[in-house]
């Protein structure tokens, strides 16, 4: 269907732009062991404006699911696991899990720590949580060395800093839910609906 392809099509937009700014943060990191901080701070720049366009991106194809994906789920059970298997049905061969599948998990798994987690910890979980959701391509590792899902569940994190949902200042390598993040957990708890897609509404 066309609403599923469009959808499909951010998340393949999405991951071109995630790798671009891992490049970068390569030839930054680079730099600084050159101790070249000038051209470090100029990539630095650079790579911020990249992170904040990847948001936009992510805002609009989460309005497109909100005005319109959506659409294509009329009369279809809510029910996340059904929803999920219909959707993986879908997906193309080599395309990853869309980021917003990572954001209960991520959320339901901070809870489940007391509120904060080291992000090993954390992303244990929430592979545990995901286990019937990633798909082969997910489990691939990156040119960094790093999983997929991994990059993408810190990918989702980054989202959920800029919505409030996970704390900004926590200690480097933790993870932490705020106040606005369980309201926004138990909120789905009590609408029934494991979607995420009752974020849109503010």
């Amino acid at each position: 269907m066309l609403t599923n392809e469009v959808f499909d099509a951010f998340e393949l937009l999405l991951e071109e732009i995630e790798k671009v700014v891992d490049t970068l943060q390569e030839r930054i990191d680079g730099y600084n062991l050159g101790k070249q901080f000038d051209r470090a701070g100029r990539l630095l720049n650079i790579a911020n404006e990249i992170v904040d366009f990847r948001q936009e991106v992510v805002d609009l194809q989460r309005l497109w699911k909100k005005k319109v994906y959506r659409i294509s789920l009329n009369g279809r059970s809510k029910s996340r696991k059904n929803g999920v298997k219909k959707l993986r049905r879908k997906l193309k061969r080599g395309l990853r899990t869309p980021q917003e599948e990572y954001r209960i998990p991520i959320l339901s798994s901070l809870v489940e720590l007391g509120g904060s987690g080291e992000v090993k910890e954390v992303l244990k979980l929430v592979g545990e949580k995901m286990r019937d959701i990633l798909n082969e391509y997910d489990y691939q590792r990156l040119s960094t060395g790093e999983v997929r899902w991994e990059n993408s569940a810190k990918w989702c994190r980054h989202t959920l800093v800029k919505e409030g949902l996970l704390r900004a200042g926590s200690k480097r390598g933790v993870w932490e839910i705020t106040e606005k993040g369980r309201e926004y957990l138990e909120k789905l708890k009590s609408d029934g609906d494991d979607s995420g897609e009752s974020s849109d509404e503010g």
